[in-house]
Order: C-alpha cells, then structure tokens, then sequence
C-alpha cells in the first residue's frame, strides 16, 4: 500500500516540480513510521511539550508536507484559473 501511495506521490511531483520538496516530507515520515511499526509494533513519540500532544519528528514532516503539498494545489489551480 506504501509503495502505490508513494508512486501517486511522485506522478504529481513530476506534474508539479515544485512540490518535490513536500513530496519528499510526505514519503520520509511515512516511510519512517512504516520502518518503526513494521520493527517495533508501533510508532514511538517521543517530542513532549508540556502545552502539545506527544509527536516524533515523522509527524513534523508529514504535517509539513501535506500542508505543503496544499498551498502548491491552491497556487497551481489559481494559476491555470486566473
């Protein structure tokens, strides 16, 4: 199932080449949490702010590159609108 997701993730940075970067985001944290449930059982957060739920810097990233990948979907179809 990654590895489907990961190639859709790619199409479109290759339709879009400024999305690679958050691609790239997606695809790490991803993989990472893939690697560490798959050895360990589970994903392990270990980043604990007192005023912020538990996260691990996968969780970063994946945020980081959704809301990446977003904000270049809103410019790209702005662009072909406008």
């Amino acid at each position: 199932m990654w590895a489907v997701s990961a190639a859709a993730l790619m199409a479109a940075a290759a339709a879009l080449p400024s999305s690679a970067v958050f691609v790239g985001l997606l695809l790490g944290g991803s993989l990472s949490n893939v690697i560490e449930s798959s050895l360990r059982g589970s994903v392990t957060d270990f980043v604990c702010l007192r005023f912020w739920p538990a996260f691990n810097v996968a969780d970063v990233a994946l945020a980081a590159g959704a809301v990446g990948i977003g904000f270049e979907l809103v410019r790209a179809v702005g662009a072909v609108a406008g």
